[in-house]
């Protein structure tokens, strides 16, 4: 092992992709890649990927399923498997609208005042209907 290292610097992917030289010192670390002085061991994925020309995802997928490799070389089964498919989204029921009006009426959601319920009150039953429930309603109380 010392014979090898004699030979040549080993520079990582990581080291390369974040070591702090200045631009000088990174053009002489390149000239020493090219030359042979120093090699690259153990590049990132990015790296890889970018000096073979592919996209970082065939990269990943290319390490995942070295076993396949065969195959999906000779274009029996491709790389990037196909996407799962995905059930659609379960339809909201819709409820039985019910044929007659309901026997009483709904709730206001916007809590009145007793001006606005009489108001309310008079709209639905009229003006005579309401006059006459106010005076048995008085007949009542009396």
């Amino acid at each position: 092992m010392d014979q090898i290292s004699s030979i040549y610097k080993a520079r990582t992917g990581r080291w390369l992709a974040h070591n702090k030289l200045s631009l000088i010192e990174r053009a002489f670390v390149a000239a020493e890649l090219v030359t042979g002085e120093c090699q690259l061991v153990q590049p990132t994925m990015t790296q890889a990927a970018r000096l073979a020309r592919v996209n970082v995802c065939y990269a990943h997928y290319a390490v995942q399923r070295q076993a396949e490799r065969e195959l999906i070389e000779h274009g029996a089964c491709p790389l990037v498997p196909s996407p799962l498919r995905v059930l659609p989204k379960p339809t909201e029921p819709t409820l039985p609208v019910p044929s007659t009006a309901p026997a009483t009426p709904p709730v206001p959601s916007v809590v009145m005042g007793p001006r606005e319920r009489l108001d309310a009150i008079v709209a639905e039953i009229g003006l005579s209907a309401t006059l006459d429930l106010l005076a048995a309603n008085e007949k009542i109380a009396a």
